[in-house]
């Protein structure tokens, strides 16, 4: 591999975590705080909603302590992010100095001749060295953090098994969208960037549109929601919306945390609305409508598209750096 190879290489690979670390701090945020209330109710009808008013109110209800505990976690996490970043920059910087990612390059050549298995034997040595230089942060934010702030029902080894399944779909996808970039990189010459964007782009829209059937279901059990009573006013609210789903489901985060969530994900025929069974056990039907209007205005005012855009934008400007 060149060093202009190695320096797309790189650059491509520091665009991919960092976009991970963006977004799963992202994906998180929207679990609820098991500390908060979660009875809601409905506006009276006929008078305008205030939301301003309805949430002072609200916070006026919660004791000082807990809202500062609160703020300590969400303002803690957004640091932790910009470190997630920096651990990884720290990272890349070792596997460069030390020669590592040579040797990883050589072993790959040396096992097969074949182009695509050389990018794809370097990525999962790749992968899995950063994985664990990076895991005395990964373990202290995703397994420690979380029990001290009480957001956490995993054992060390349900947390284990989680972090190597979400490894082993890092490996695949990273391999599958690797192999194709650098087989552009060797076909198309100076213009790489162009379909490196494109490419990038269209692989994130493929992971976003299989998530919920195929890598969802990894790490939660989903089943239809049976009880018509619930199930009906979620579908009637998404059909006033706009949203086409026709079922919705029921997944167990009561095996990872005591959170209450809920989202709307994949697009066309993936498209599902999800609610998690802690919402279900802890909150009135009042409560779960209101959940679910929250994440049905995400889909609503398309956050997943313009999500896609933002992604790439930044895809095509760091392409256009590297090259």
């Amino acid at each position: 591999m060149t060093v202009t190879g190695r320096t797309i290489l790189f650059g491509i690979l520091l665009l991919i975590v960092a976009s991970c670390v963006v977004l799963v701090p992202s994906a998180r945020a929207q679990a609820s705080n098991p500390n908060v209330a979660t009875e809601s109710g409905h506006p009276a009808s006929g008078h305008a909603f205030d939301v301003k008013a309805a949430v002072d109110a609200y916070l006026a209800t919660i004791p000082a302590e807990k809202r500062a505990r609160s703020d300590a976690y969400f303002e803690g996490g957004y640091w932790l992010q910009l470190w997630d970043f920096l651990s990884i920059v720290v990272a890349m910087w070792i596997l460069l100095r030390l020669r590592w990612s040579a040797w990883m390059r050589d072993v790959a050549e040396r096992v097969t001749r074949f182009k695509a298995l050389q990018t794809a034997l370097y990525w999962v040595q790749f992968a899995l060295v950063v994985a664990v230089l990076i895991f005395p942060l990964t373990v202290y934010e995703g397994f420690f953090r979380e029990h001290k702030y009480g957001l956490s029902n995993q054992s060390f080894g349900q947390w284990m098994r989680d972090q190597v399944v979400g490894l082993a779909v890092t490996l695949v996808l990273g391999a599958i969208l690797l192999v194709v970039l650098f087989g552009l990189v060797r076909r198309v010459g100076k213009n790489w960037w162009v379909w490196g964007s494109v490419v990038s782009l269209i692989f994130t829209a493929f992971v976003v549109l299989i998530a919920p059937v195929f890598i969802s279901p990894l790490f939660n059990t989903y089943t239809k929601l049976a009880d018509p009573r619930i199930r009906e006013p979620i579908l009637s609210l998404a059909r006033a919306n706009g949203i086409p789903a026709t079922d919705v489901y029921v997944f167990d985060e009561s095996r990872q945390s005591d959170r209450v969530s809920a989202n709307v994900s994949g697009f066309a025929g993936t498209l599902r609305i999800s609610l998690n069974d802690n919402l279900l056990k802890r909150c009135s039907l009042a409560g779960i409508e209101s959940t679910m209007g929250h994440e049905m205005g995400h889909y609503v005012l398309n956050h997943v598209f313009k999500g896609l855009v933002l992604n790439g934008i930044v895809m095509v400007l760091t392409f256009v750096l590297l090259s």
